[in-house]
This record gives C-alpha cells, structure tokens and sequence, in this order.
C-alpha cells in the first residue's frame, strides 16, 4: 500500500505535518498583549445643550440627510438612464449582427449546394472523360 503513494503524495502528507506541528507550537507559544499606553479621557461636561439648539441642530441634520439622498436618488436615476441606454445601443447591434449572421448562413448554404452540384458535374465529365 505505501507503494502506490506518489513522491506528490508524500510530501504533500510531510507538509501537512509540519504545519501541524507549528499550529501546536504556535498555541501554547507565550502571547503578548496589547497595552493601551495612554487611557481613555472621559470628563463630565457641566452644562448640557438647550432643547432649542439640540432641536436646530436635529433639523439641520435631517434636511441635510434629505438633500444628500436626493443628490444620491438623482445619480442613480442618471446612472440607470445612462446604463439602459447603452444596454438598448448594444441590444440593436446585437440584432443587426444576428441578422447579418443569418443572411451569411443562408448565403454559405446556397454556395455549399452551388459547390456540391458543381462537384457532382465534375465527377460525371471525368468518368466520362476516362471511358
């Protein structure tokens, strides 16, 4: 049976030894931690912001929130437009390109049965050419 294994074999099964091996040493391997060198600074603010300005600040925030997604929605709507374009631009060549395909085909098939006929001919003159 070790006699079938190939030489790939063997060292693929070496490798995966190895590797185990480290996976091991790695684990009981002595850790160092990561020390924040300096805390986080936490004070307490005296004075909290007035229910106005907190009220001014919410309704800034929300309309610009509301511009930004318009700005967003409008770059999407122009990027879909710009992408169906394009897609209708390649569908219409992909017609005109299956169109000249077929006319190609249905051309090649006359000259194949044009070829074939004129061969038929051929071999008719030389048989009775060499009798």
């Amino acid at each position: 049976m070790l006699a079938e294994i190939s030489n790939g074999e063997i060292w693929m099964i070496v490798i995966t030894a190895i590797m185990a091996v480290t996976s091991v040493v790695g684990t009981f391997w002595k850790k160092t931690e990561v020390q924040v060198q300096q805390p986080l600074d936490v004070t307490i603010v005296e004075t909290l912001v007035s229910k106005a300005d907190f009220n001014t600040f919410t309704q800034h925030n929300d309309q610009t929130h509301k511009e930004l997604y318009s700005k967003i929605g409008g770059v999407e709507r122009g990027a879909n437009s710009s992408i169906d374009q394009k897609v209708e631009i390649v569908r219409k060549d992909v017609i005109e390109v299956g169109k000249q395909v077929a006319a190609l085909k249905g051309q090649n098939e006359m000259q194949t049965q044009q070829l074939a006929r004129m061969d038929a001919k051929l071999d008719r003159l030389a048989e009775r050419h060499l009798k």
